[in-house]
């Protein structure tokens, strides 16, 4: 009987999922960074050079924030780069550099 009781008390969400949309929208977002001309010719020619099994580490935007990966490169397109199986579109990259 008291467990009956307690059900009447239980929270109860009207909205499922809008708690985690909130939590979601409290997250500040970085803005996009924007490169010096002779910046962006330094990262493209370190890029155009990219080869399969290639390492190197790389910061890029995610769309909210940046993020820094290191690993082999897997494939190289003409607009992006797969990094440990994770597409990185040229135009989102901040830094990249090669390493051994």
């Amino acid at each position: 009987m008291s467990a009956e009781r307690a059900k009447i008390f239980a929270p109860f969400a009207a909205l499922r999922g809008h708690g985690e949309l909130l939590r979601a929208a409290e997250k500040v977002r970085t803005e996009k960074k924007i490169l010096a001309e002779d910046r962006a010719e330094e990262i493209n020619a370190t890029l155009i050079t990219l080869k399969r099994g290639t390492p190197v580490e790389v910061e890029y935007y995610t769309g909210e924030d940046y993020e820094k990966k290191r690993g082999l490169v897997d494939r190289v397109g003409d607009t992006f780069l797969v990094l440990d199986g994770q597409k990185i579109d040229f135009c989102d990259v901040f830094d990249v550099k090669t390493y051994r």
